[in-house]
């Protein structure tokens, strides 16, 4: 078994293994960092604690969202932390940052307890940019959400996203 924090970006339901998650908060004041990518919003000071947010429905070519009252942030786990989770929970695929990062999301959903074998592969109709950040689709009776691969989705090696990407271009036939 696994849980699953889900939370929305532009209306569709995604999730994360609970595990990375460090803390669920309120979009603070951003500020933004010049010449970063388009998809590193800014920074935030955390309780004194400088955390990189990331704007991950832009990652997907989603339009950059607007902060409001409603906006949310997932802070995530260290790596140092989750290497003490992969020791505790006898797994090795828990890999984050090394340093404090976040999601910037549209709103928390519920804590989902799912069966390994709920996940399946993304589907054929999500676009090359948005599977590459996806680790599968989880689905039972009355829920259904993406899964994100936090790894990829904190990479800053534009080369290996974009080599991903081309893995996973359909074959044109000649």
């Amino acid at each position: 078994m696994k849980q699953f924090v889900t939370f929305t970006l532009n209306e569709k339901l995604y999730g994360i293994e609970i595990l990375y998650v460090r803390e669920l908060n309120q979009v603070a004041e951003i500020t933004p960092v010049e010449h970063a990518p388009e998809y590193i919003r800014g920074m935030i000071n955390l309780r004194g604690q400088i955390v990189t947010i990331f704007d991950i429905g832009s990652r997907f070519g989603m339009e950059s969202r607007e902060c409001s009252d409603t906006t949310y942030n997932i802070i995530l786990k260290t790596n140092s932390e989750l290497a003490a989770v992969n020791q505790n929970e006898d797994r090795d695929d828990l890999y984050s940052s090394d340093d404090i990062a976040g999601f910037l999301v549209d709103s928390f959903g519920d804590v989902v307890e799912m069966d390994d074998d709920c996940m399946e592969p993304p589907p054929a109709n999500v676009s090359v940019q948005e599977k590459v950040f996806m680790s599968g689709v989880v689905k039972n009776d009355d829920l259904l959400f993406i899964v994100l691969n936090v790894n990829r989705l904190l990479s800053t090696d534009e080369e290996m996203i974009q080599e991903v990407m081309a893995s996973r271009q359909p074959a044109h036939s000649a």
